[in-house]
């Protein structure tokens, strides 16, 4: 009876700490190809995850949320490749990652979080690399049209994912840098080229998921380094 209530109280434990991870490989793909919404499904599901995703019928373009994708294109520069992860390859040598523009997470019930792995997209990652018409080369101290920014060169690209509670409180953030050129020894400076571990159990419990790109390279509109990153393998449980 002893070895019978304690294997009960083992399974009980291990389930409480059951983890998921959404890996995106559960999603049927073409080699090199990628899901951008075109089918006004307004969503897809993952691992037991819903991510929304929106996309304009009238002008045939995926414009928010998110997309999934195994594309290996690490090289063609500008929006035309905006479905790319800059690592051409999802996380762990797997197929398929998501790429985020704009979207956020509701779970829906509480969440409890604990890592997801983050790179930069093709676009955003060869924008700031060497520029485009409208974002600037970082690490210079223009802008894409050739004026001082006031920057000196210092420039930074980052993600902060801020988690929200069922009384819609913020509970905490978590800050990324997809790109950092501050640095004292300019030797120093990246631009995230592989895939990387975020730890998000500082979080705790969450119901929704805030992804917010934050950029040195601004105008009065907003930031003008592409929006985008590629994320895989987000590790959660339940509360």
């Amino acid at each position: 009876m002893k070895k019978t209530l304690l294997s009960l109280a083992i399974l009980a434990t291990s389930g409480a700490f059951a983890q998921t991870t959404v890996t995106f490989d559960d999603l049927t793909l073409a080699p090199n190809s990628h899901w951008d919404g075109s089918d006004g499904s307004g969503s897809f599901s993952a691992n037991g995850v819903t991510f929304p995703n929106e996309y304009d019928m009238d002008w045939s373009y995926w414009s928010g949320g998110f997309i999934y994708s195994n594309s290996t294109d690490v090289t063609t520069a500008g929006y035309t490749n905006d479905f790319s992860a800059y690592t051409g390859i999802g996380a762990g040598g797997s197929a398929n990652y998501a790429v985020n523009y704009g979207g956020n997470l509701d779970f829906m019930t509480p969440r409890v979080l604990s890592t997801v792995e983050i790179t930069n997209t093709t676009y955003a990652a060869l924008s700031m690399l060497n520029g485009d018409s409208f974002g600037k080369q970082f690490g210079s101290p223009n802008n894409a049209a050739g004026n001082p920014d006031g920057t000196n060169g210092e420039d930074f690209f980052r993600l902060v994912i801020t988690g929200y509670d069922f009384n819609n409180d913020s509970i905490g953030s978590v800050t990324f840098y997809l790109a950092d050129y501050r640095f004292a020894d300019s030797t120093q400076d990246y631009i995230v080229d592989t895939w990387e571990t975020v730890d998000l159990s500082s979080l705790g419990a969450v119901r929704y998921l805030d992804f917010t790109l934050e950029s040195s390279d601004t105008n009065a509109l907003g930031i003008l380094t592409p929006g985008y990153f590629a994320l895989d393998n987000l590790v959660y449980g339940y509360a």
